[in-house]
């Protein structure tokens, strides 16, 4: 993150950003980042994760959790308990963002 902070730091002129700061440049910059690998995992296309979405993620990871186990990740990562995860949820870009390293952005 720190390292994805500078590069938008460093390849903006003083003042480019006007009233977005690097820290909301940085974020613009991770989603447009993780946004395909969301995209990947969102098998029905309708910009939230289920339980299944996740799960696969985990899968691609290399990562088998029990089903209770999965449940229990599931929930604490569904911040606003609708039973899906979508794009804007802090947890999701992260969960993504792990994805991305892991897979070495194939």
């Amino acid at each position: 993150m720190a390292d994805l902070v500078k590069d938008v730091d460093d390849s903006a002129a003083p003042g480019a950003y006007g009233t977005v700061g690097v820290a909301d440049a940085a974020k613009v910059k991770i989603g447009d980042i993780v946004r395909p690998f969301f995209n990947r995992f969102d098998r029905d296309k309708n910009g939230k994760l289920d339980i299944q979405e996740v799960e696969n993620v985990f899968r691609d990871l290399g990562e088998h959790p029990t089903p209770d186990k999965m449940q229990i990740i599931f929930n604490e990562l569904d911040a606003d308990k609708s039973g899906e995860i979508d794009f804007e949820e802090r947890v999701a870009r992260r969960l993504l963002l792990l994805a991305v390293r892991s897979s070495g952005g194939r």
